[in-house]
């Protein structure tokens, strides 16, 4: 039985390339047109968000995507309507699986970075500094990974969805979920 496989951000194809190598029957979506991709993958250009327009009546077994829900990309009102989008292309009884790599960044980069952050936004920089000393040790741990989830598994929730596994293991969030 061939999977229909669809990869959100698939940048140049190469998973796709492999899930096809394997049997599937594989599509991507990817937002920038002007990368260099793997050929013979059908891959269409544009957001996420917007898969009722690219992918009109077409559902899928399997969607998937890798680091495409976190902070550095989209925000949670973002990641809300890809979710209700994935959910409208999903065949019955098909998953979703969403996965996160979490990175801990060291601590004096962390703070370069929060000191560029700063400088862009306008914000107070020492008093971001000194509310990010005065919290926890596990508030200050939890601040300094990137890569942080911007899907609240309610987004998922809300379509129909049901979380089938949530699970953080070795620095990855993997969030699977069953229409």
């Amino acid at each position: 039985n061939e999977k229909r496989i669809l990869e959100l951000g698939c940048g140049p194809g190469f998973n796709l390339k492999v899930l096809q190598d394997l049997g599937a029957k594989v599509s991507g979506i990817e937002l920038r047109p002007h990368i260099k991709v793997v050929p013979d993958i059908d891959i269409r250009y544009g957001d996420a968000e917007h898969l009722n327009d690219i992918f009109r009546d077409e559902n899928f077994d399997i969607i998937y995507s890798r680091d495409l829900f976190c902070t550095a990309i989209m925000n949670q009102e973002k990641s809300g309507k890809i979710a209700k989008q994935a959910y409208n292309h999903t065949k019955n009884n098909g998953i979703n699986v969403h996965q996160i790599t979490y990175e801990k960044m060291d601590l004096p980069f962390f703070l370069l970075g929060l000191w560029i952050s700063n400088r862009e936004t306008g914000r107070n920089h020492q008093a971001v500094i000194e509310n990010f000393w005065n919290g926890t040790e596990e508030e200050r741990e939890t601040q300094m990974y990137t890569n942080r989830c911007s899907l609240d598994p309610q987004e998922l929730l809300n379509p129909g969805f049901t979380v089938k596994e949530y699970s953080v293991e070795n620095g990855e969030l993997n969030i699977v979920v069953k229409k």
